[in-house]
């Protein structure tokens, strides 16, 4: 239906010969895989054809210009394996809504494959300027931290690129206008195989580092080739974390008065390697300075983490919770890591 077509010619249409556009890198070649319906709809059990042949015959960069709602552990698997030989990236889809937006009535604004934390969710800006296009779903909280219920789910969308009025190839030798994160994602893919071709990189998390750090509103690949290995400096964030109760607690999983507890953060790294690592709990500006005992308040994390890795700390921060604080009183305290 000239979807795939368009989206091929932004990421690597030849330049240089006089006839309608450029893609992003011409000198990259293609991989064709239909896996959609001429009506623009498919299953996952096909896509995850197209996926395991791209892996099988060498692909190093996918470019994915599709999505949808529903989750699927197949298909995440089969990215996962993929992702061990390749850079994926997928379009962020094109609802207008939040990534945190789940199901209708609203439409939904999380869109696998993009949300997967290995796979660059792509993002559409209506250009140069890189403000967002108001069809783009987007990620509120940026591309490192995710206000996420469970230690296993950390779902971002990373880039963003011009997704409006992108000339592109269309079948039959034509040429036409079209908008949307698909049009973005290719945009993106071709951007950084391109790079690909000029710098070698250890690891694709030190990439994803270093594409996310210097994003300004759109991607910069020309900023992202020029980063040199001391400009990546270790980004922290707690993902969530987990406690347990003393044993003379009443194990009901809640922090409550009179309790010791054992505080485990779980911590993200987003760029550079991350050693030494101290972490400490304060207790709010305004909160009562006797509402909290602290036994162990600073304590070393326990562990390195290396670019985009995650891990729970192995050593715990212990604090008693006052013996008379009523039920329901709600503690503010801070979470601090070095």
């Amino acid at each position: 239906n000239g979807h795939g077509t368009h989206c091929a010619g932004i990421a690597a249409a030849v330049g240089n010969n006089g006839i309608g556009i450029t893609g992003a890198n011409p000198d990259a070649l293609i991989m064709p895989i239909t896996v959609m319906q001429s009506d623009g709809t498919g299953d996952v059990a096909t896509l995850i054809k197209g996926i395991d042949y791209a892996a099988a015959n060498g692909a190093d960069v996918f470019s994915m210009s599709f999505g949808g709602r529903d989750y699927s552990a197949a298909e995440e698997q089969a990215l996962g394996k993929a992702y061990a030989s390749a850079v994926l990236l997928a379009a962020a889809g094109n609802n207008g809504a939040s990534i945190y937006k789940l199901t209708p009535p609203a439409l939904a604004g999380r869109m696998f494959p993009a949300a997967f934390q290995f796979v660059l969710g792509v993002q559409a800006t209506s250009g140069e300027e890189g403000d967002l296009a108001g069809f783009s779903n987007y990620d509120p909280d940026g591309p490192i931290y995710s206000e996420c219920s469970s230690e296993l789910e950390l779902y971002n969308y990373e880039l963003s690129a011009p997704g409006v009025n992108i000339m592109s190839t269309i079948p039959k030798g034509q040429y036409r206008n079209m908008n949307g994160t698909s049009m973005a994602c290719p945009l993106a893919a071709g951007a950084i195989s391109r790079l690909l071709m000029h710098k070698e990189y250890d690891s694709w998390e030190l990439l994803f580092g270093d594409l996310i750090h210097t994003h300004k509103g759109n991607m910069d690949i020309l900023a992202t080739y020029n980063v040199k290995d001391e400009d990546r400096k270790p980004t922290l964030s707690m993902i969530t974390y987990q406690f347990e109760e003393s044993e003379d607690g009443d194990g009901d999983d809640r922090m409550d008065a009179g309790e010791t507890i054992s505080f485990y953060p779980i911590l993200r790294n987003a760029w550079g390697q991350a050693e030494n690592i101290k972490i400490w709990l304060e207790l709010a500006e305004f909160e009562n300075d006797t509402i909290i005992q602290f036994l162990e308040q600073k304590v070393d994390f326990g562990a390195p983490l290396s670019s985009y890795a995650k891990n729970k700390s192995v050593n715990p921060i212990r604090f008693v919770i006052d013996k008379n604080v009523v039920d329901g009183r709600h503690i503010s305290m801070v979470f601090k890591a070095t």
